[in-house]
C-alpha cells in the first residue's frame, strides 16, 4: 500500500433489524498530518454502534503511555511509535532508510512510501503489524467480537497494491433462495452411522455466512447423500427480532442447533462441548 495524508479501514458487521447502519467492529484510522489534538502522526482505533455511538477512543502514540494495557501479551500501543529509540531507528534504517524522519521519531507509515500492513485476530484482541513490526493492539468489545465481521471497508488517500485475506467470510444475498429444497439439510440417517459430523460455530445475525456455506461445500455429494452431516451451533441474541429470524431459519433449513444462552466470544467452550455431545 502507498499512503498519503489520511486513510483507514473499518471491519463492519451486519446491521441489526430496524437499524440502518452496520456496526463497526474495528475502526483503524491513520492521520499522517495529525489532528486537532496533535500535529504529529497518530493512529486512532475505535468501534461504533447505532445504540452507543463511538466507543472509547484509543490513540497511538498514547497520550498516557503509563496506562498502556496489554492485549495478547502485546502493548496496546508500541512504545517505539512516535518516540525516539536510537537502537530501533538504527535497525530500521538498515532495512529502509526512507522510513526514518528528520526528527528521529519512528512512525510505521510514511507518505508516498510502500508499506505492508498485517491485521491479525488474537484471543483477546486485534493486532496490527507493519513491515513485520507490531504496532498496535485493540481489545475486543462486548457484542463486537471478530466473528461478527462481514465486510472490510477501506477509505482515504491511499493506493492499494494488493490484499491477501485469510479466514474472511463470503457474503451471500439471502433474497436469492429459489432453490430452497436443495439448501435444506438432509435428515440424519437412522439405520447407519455417519462417516463424518461437522459442527460449525456461528452467531445469530450471520445469516449470509451460513447461506454461503449452504450454497458451496454443503452441496458436495457426501453432504447431500447424508454420509456427512453439517450443523451450525448458534447462541441467542439480545435482540428479540434477531432471535425470531434465527428460529425461522432453523425451522426452514434444519441445520441450526440453538444454544440456550446469549452468545459471547468467551462462551465458545460451551459450543465446543455442545458439538461433542451432539456428535
Amino acid at each position: 500500500m502507498f499512503f498519503s495524508a489520511t486513510f483507514g479501514f473499518d471491519l463492519t458487521g451486519e446491521p441489526f433489524p430496524g437499524e440502518p447502519e452496520a456496526p463497526v467492529i474495528f475502526h483503524f484510522n491513520v492521520r499522517l498530518q495529525g489532528d486537532k489534538i496533535t500535529e504529529n502522526p497518530v493512529i486512532v482505533q475505535n468501534t461504533w454502534t447505532l445504540a452507543h455511538d463511538w466507543g472509547e477512543e484509543e490513540r497511538c502514540p498514547s497520550p498516557s503511555p503509563e496506562k498502556n494495557k496489554k492485549v495478547d501479551e502485546l502493548d496496546q500501543c508500541n512504545k517505539m511509535v512516535g518516540n525516539d529509540d536510537n537502537r530501533a531507528r538504527s535497525n530500521i534504517s538498515k532495512l529502509n532508510p526512507s522510513r526514518i524522519s528528520t526528527s528521529g521519531k519512528y512512525f510505521p507509515f510514511k507518505q508516498g512510501y510502500l508499506s505492508v500492513a498485517t491485521l491479525r485476530v488474537g484471543s483477546e484482541g486485534i493486532q496490527m503489524t507493519v513491515d513485520g513490526k507490531h504496532i498496535t493492539s485493540f481489545a475486543y468489545r462486548e457484542t463486537l467480537e471478530p466473528w461478527l465481521v462481514s465486510e472490510v471497508k477501506i477509505s482515504g488517500d491511499l493506493k492499494l497494491i494488493s490484499v491477501v485475506a485469510s479466514g474472511l467470510p463470503t457474503s451471500e444475498d439471502s433474497d436469492h433462495t429459489t432453490d430452497l429444497e436443495s439448501l435444506k439439510s438432509v435428515p440424519l440417517p437412522q439405520e447407519k452411522q455417519l462417516d463424518l459430523f461437522i459442527g460449525v460455530f456461528s452467531t445469530a445475525n450471520n445469516f449470509k455466512r451460513r447461506m454461503a456455506v449452504r450454497r458451496t461445500w454443503m452441496q458436495y455429494s457426501a453432504v447431500r447423500s447424508g454420509a456427512v452431516a453439517v450443523r451450525f451451533f448458534v447462541g441467542l441474541h439480545k435482540n428479540q427480532i434477531v432471535n425470531e429470524e434465527l428460529w425461522n431459519e432453523a425451522r426452514t433449513y434444519g441445520d441450526v442447533q440453538l444454544m440456550p444462552f446469549v452468545d459471547y466470544y468467551n462462551l465458545i467452550t460451551w459450543k465446543t462441548l455442545a458439538i461433542c455431545i451432539f456428535g
